[in-house]
């Protein structure tokens, strides 16, 4: 188990400054990815046909209403 009570050096604003930049830039870079995926999934959709053949309202079919009464006999 290591010693919790071993105090390691603080490193140096230099390195303080560079790791900050560092981080800076990766978080940077991954809302960017996010907002090139956003953009280039909003191409793909638009170019879809998909969802515009689903949007079409159903068929009419011949079928009987349902029973909405709940009482289940036809008296």
């Amino acid at each position: 188990m290591p010693n919790l009570t071993h105090k390691q050096p603080q490193p140096s604003p230099a390195e303080r400054r560079e790791a900050s930049n560092f981080t800076l830039g990766v978080v940077m870079a991954g809302i960017a990815s996010f907002f090139i995926a956003g953009i280039a999934s909003a191409f793909i959709y638009s170019k879809d046909p998909a969802p515009l053949l689903s949007a079409k309202a159903p068929a009419a079919t011949a079928a009987a209403p349902a029973e909405t009464t709940g009482s289940g006999s036809n008296h």
